[in-house]
């Protein structure tokens, strides 16, 4: 008679995560020359399967030795075979154990694919890779945006090379940032380099490709903390800067030395730049895309509304923004806007029909490089020692409102910063078209002896604030009495 074959025990520990089952076998495919066989991870997800090594080689009947092991125990000086066989399968069981909590911890951030596990055990990848997703991040911002994330990862390439797939670290990340520092790089742009790359390593995290438990930023001394670079709270003009740039403005008071077609320029450019300060210190990205919408012809032409382009996917309500037209803007509107067309653009000139996302970027930032070498030689001109960029009216329009007492929850809002709110907070006008118009006046100082221009002002003012105009008639008329 012939003997029948031993069945021995091929798979050690079995687990399920998801939809993804993962087993610990030996493989049987890869018969080596000892006649051992590799032990592996098997990943089955759909009855498709991924082996993955660790390196080790049994034969069937030593591994089925490790899988039937069990604890004898005794306490002995010297280990017999059945007590390191149970050891082994004990270290081989942490193993499994801590390859199941990695698959776990992917599940949690993204529908599970053998492909994303070998990512992540591997650090290797056919398709992506965490400098290829850096690129997709970079071609997906706006221009300038793009070309600090582009510029940060020249900077992490050139201190610690190509890295492949997702083979980057804490360690790698310390080595860039000595290598910034040893070159002399300043805080603030160390700082914005580790934000992109924060970005990056955050959209790899989503998308399943590293592990949250490896996040290597944070305020934890283990962690990197992201070094923050000096204020910006000094960059800004104040009212009386901005109203004497705006009497420039309606009175054309260039060089004359300049000729016509740079007057020309020069005044579009100097409008441009009040028009972001008094449009509730939006960028020229919104005042590129601004329309003739239907709100602006709802509001009877008062006001314009728009989605602020740098967080319409990140906010669910509180990138809108609404723009009181009070009178200054007006003005400037009527000289460099153009017609009003329903659903047509308020400023073609700047896009000049480009409708490709990556050519209005572009054409984004030459206007923005147009109006800050335009507004260098204006100032030089009127004699100021400062040097005012586009960024500056943001910060001009929040300062110069804070300082004027207007609610900072009026500053916030005019602007399209996020904040908590409720559901029901979306269909309540917190703060009507008169309220906004009195508060936008304060942003320049400009008098006037027309009464037409008085009755507009009165129009716009709250009761509180008219009441408080009366009392103080009474009080004059009260002592002209004594």
């Amino acid at each position: 008679m012939v003997e029948k074959s031993k069945e021995y025990i091929s798979c050690l520990a079995n687990d399920k995560v998801g939809i993804c089952v993962i087993s610990l076998v030996l493989d049987r495919r890869h018969l080596k020359s000892d006649n051992k066989y590799p032990i592996a991870l098997r990943f089955t997800i759909d009855r498709k399967r991924l082996y993955y090594s660790l390196g080790e080689k049994y034969t069937e009947k030593e591994f089925d030795a490790i899988c039937r092991a069990k604890n004898t125990g005794r306490r002995t000086s010297t280990k017999n075979e059945r007590e390191t066989n149970f050891e082994r399968k004990v270290q081989l069981e942490r193993t499994f154990k801590s390859y199941v909590d990695i698959v776990q911890d992917l599940d949690k951030t993204a529908k599970l694919s053998l492909a994303m596990i070998m990512t992540r055990l591997t650090g290797k990848n056919e398709e992506d890779s965490f400098l290829q997703i850096w690129d997709d991040i970079v071609r997906n911002r706006s221009v300038g945006t793009a070309d600090s994330y582009a510029t940060a990862k020249k900077s992490f390439i050139k201190y610690v090379g190509v890295i492949s797939g997702f083979n980057v670290s804490k360690t790698l990340i310390e080595k860039w940032i000595k290598g910034m520092e040893n070159d002399g790089f300043t805080k603030t742009t160390i700082g914005i380099y580790l934000r992109a790359c924060r970005v990056v390593w955050n959209e790899c995290t989503q998308r399943g490709f590293l592990s949250g438990k490896e996040y290597p930023f944070g305020k934890d001394k283990t962690l990197i903390t992201i070094p923050t670079g000096s204020t910006r709270k000094k960059e800004y003009l104040n009212v009386a800067q901005m109203t004497e740039l705006y009497q420039v403005f309606i009175n054309k008071q260039y060089p004359e030395s300049w000729q016509k077609v740079y007057r020309e320029k020069v005044h579009f450019s100097l409008g441009l730049f009040l028009l972001q300060y008094l449009c509730n210190g939006f960028n020229l990205a919104d005042a590129a895309r601004l329309r003739y919408n239907d709100y602006y012809f709802f509001s009877g032409k008062k006001a314009f509304q728009f989605m602020r382009y740098k967080t319409k996917d990140r906010s669910e309500n509180n990138s809108e923004v609404v723009i009181p037209i009070i009178e200054p803007l007006k003005n400037i509107l009527s000289e460099i806007a153009a017609p009003e067309e329903k659903g047509a653009l308020v400023f073609p000139s700047i896009l000049k029909g480009e409708t490709d996302e990556m050519a209005i970027r572009k054409m984004i930032a030459l206007e923005n490089s147009n109006i800050q070498d335009r507004m260098k030689k204006l100032v030089v001109f009127l004699g100021w020692e400062i040097f005012p960029s586009s960024t500056w009216c943001r910060h001009s329009f929040a300062t110069n409102l804070t300082h004027a007492g207007v609610p900072i929850n009026y500053i916030s809002e005019s602007m399209g910063h996020s904040h908590n709110e409720s559901v029901t907070a979306r269909y309540i006008d917190i703060f009507p078209h008169e309220q906004q118009v009195s508060y936008n006046n304060r942003l320049l100082d400009i008098s006037s002896d027309d009464r037409s221009d008085l009755t507009e002002i009165l129009k716009s003012l709250s009761p509180a604030e008219l009441n408080s105009i009366l009392d103080a008639v009474r009080h004059k008329n009260s002592l002209s009495r004594l």
